[in-house]
């Protein structure tokens, strides 16, 4: 409901084409913060992807050096100990079983077995083990061996002689039996450029994991963490084992100053939002102070128009009992009758906006109040409309059925009235009745205003008491648009409240609640034909 009422446009305005001078501004500037998002945008995403392959390179590269010397490491180590029985370091591999194998043609000839595998099942990975060999002239590697529910590993060191590959020493090794040359390929030297990284230990910099051809993880350093990661693969010599190194956020401060940008983008998406209410903001107030502008020069309209039909008709009857004519007493009278008629009707139409200019300009802190009677002063106000009522052959019945007593600001008060009255009288017909009814209603005085004219919408009943609106019930009728305005302020600053109703009678009946000193028990009914 709030925000209905604060973009809400006159409906005068409605189907109006919108001025360029007031849009263009809104929209030039709702598409420059747009562009500027957009260019913003851009930037970090082309800043993030150029830091993102920066530390892709660097995590290749860590990778890759991490691949190269444990690939080195474990070729020596297994050599190391299929070649030196008595070798034994702390890095060394764990040594399960031994068995030789001579090969002719291609082919295990005599194997020397003292494990529990089958020779025919060794003499298998023997020979894809040659394969390999051929395949990479590498004489030393691993490869799987044993079954899915137990993976084991072949390591093997072939021996050439005048003819080719002639005989081989193989153990069988454990994934576990791996982790002590991963463990020290990863803290023999710094993976990662030591420029960038100082002497930080490469666990706090790379994390690293070594997976088997099936997926499983048989080694894993460091802390793992989320990051820039690559992949390599040892060889198909040394088991297809596969390598990924993933850079710490640590790394990534070092390698690239600042480290990974972060996205601007919600707070580009809340600045364009609120750039956006801004524009409509804007917008709507430009409506608005066009909107005013309009509604002062069709008050101005009004009111010049309001004030030179009594100042005609005055200056034409005043002008006519000056001419040199003779006139008899009855038309003097008539001719005085509607001078004073329209003089009357002119200072009501004056008091009314100097009324509204004084309640826009002070405050509720400088009315004077004093005990008043509410029917005396309803009665007060009626007989100084009487002639422009009379005029009109318009009766006004004055109902009190409870004297009330309240403190009124009286002259306030009395324009009030006036501009009840004044309204039913311009918007009603001709001989029609207009009923005041004044009655208490607990601690409060209840005023009912009753007319017979042609009532006011229902959802045009509130902005009826607007400033300068005009409803649909107004049609071609000319007017300031300012009474009703005054009668609400005016009630609200004595505490009381006002509203619209239908009357009995299907016109318009406008309700005053005021609070009230004392009632008294009186009915008296006046009339005014």
């Amino acid at each position: 409901m709030i925000f209905r009422k604060f973009f809400r446009v006159d409906a005068s305005l409605r189907g109006r084409r919108w001025q360029t001078p007031i849009v263009l501004p809104v929209v030039l500037a709702l598409g420059l913060v747009i562009a500027l998002a957009i260019q913003s945008i851009r930037a970090t995403q082309m800043h993030r992807r150029a830091v993102a392959n920066a530390l892709r390179d660097y995590a290749t590269f860590a990778t890759w050096q991490y691949t190269r010397r444990a690939s080195d490491y474990l070729r020596l180590t297994i050599g190391a100990q299929l070649t030196m029985r008595s070798y034994r370091s702390p890095e060394a591999l764990d040594e399960r079983s031994r068995f030789t194998c001579r090969f002719a043609g291609g082919v295990p000839a005599a194997t020397e077995n003292k494990t529990a595998a089958p020779t025919t099942t060794i003499e298998a990975g023997l020979a894809e083990a040659l394969r390999r060999t051929n395949a990479s002239n590498q004489p030393i590697g691993i490869l799987p061996f044993g079954d899915a529910r137990h993976q084991q590993y072949l390591g093997y060191r072939f021996q050439r002689d005048t003819v080719g590959w002639s005989k081989c020493e193989a153990m069988i090794l454990d994934a576990s039996s791996l982790l002590p040359v991963f463990d020290h390929v990863a803290g023999y030297a710094p993976l990662l450029p030591p420029t960038f990284v100082s002497n930080l230990p490469n666990d706090s910099l790379v994390s690293i994991q070594v997976f088997d051809p099936r997926g499983e993880r048989i080694a894993s350093i460091g802390r793992q963490t989320s990051g820039m990661s690559a992949t390599d693969i040892l060889g198909p010599d040394l088991a297809e084992l596969r390598v990924v190194a993933t850079l710490h956020p640590a790394a990534t401060e070092r390698l690239v100053a600042g480290g990974m940008p972060a996205s601007n983008t919600p707070q580009l998406i809340a600045m364009l939002v609120v750039a956006a209410m801004l524009c409509v903001v804007a917008f709507v107030q430009l409506r608005r102070t066009h909107e005013v502008i309009r509604l002062r020069d069709d008050f101005v309209a009004s009111v010049s128009h309001e004030l030179k039909t009594p100042l005609t008709q005055i200056s034409l009857f005043a002008d006519t009992l000056a001419s040199p004519r003779e006139r008899s007493l009855d038309e003097r009278r008539q001719y005085l009758s509607i001078i004073s008629r329209e003089a009357a009707r002119l200072g009501h139409l004056v008091d009314g906006i100097l009324h509204f200019a004084g309640l826009t300009r002070s405050s509720s802190a400088n009315a004077q109040r004093e005990p008043s009677m509410l029917g005396e002063e309803i009665r007060a106000a009626v007989a100084a409309f009487e002639p422009l009522a009379i005029a009109r052959s318009v009766a006004i019945d004055v109902r009190i059925d409870n004297e009330v007593e309240l403190p009124l600001d009286r002259d306030a008060f009395r324009q009030v009235m006036l501009n009840i009255l004044d309204n039913a009288l311009k918007f009603g017909p001709d001989g029609q009745r207009i009923t005041i009814r004044v009655a208490s209603s607990g601690e409060s005085a209840l005023i009912l205003v009753d007319d017979e004219g042609p009532g006011v919408p229902l959802d045009e009943r509130e902005r009826a008491f607007e400033a300068f609106v005009r409803t649909r019930a107004s049609g071609n009728k000319t007017g300031s648009g300012i009474g009703l305005a005054v009668v609400r302020e005016v009630i609200r600053r004595h505490g009381g409240a006002t509203r619209l109703d239908s009357s009995p009678s299907g016109g318009t009946r406008v309700e005053i609640r005021l609070p009230a000193t004392q009632v008294m028990s009186a009915i008296s009914v006046t009339t005014v034909a």
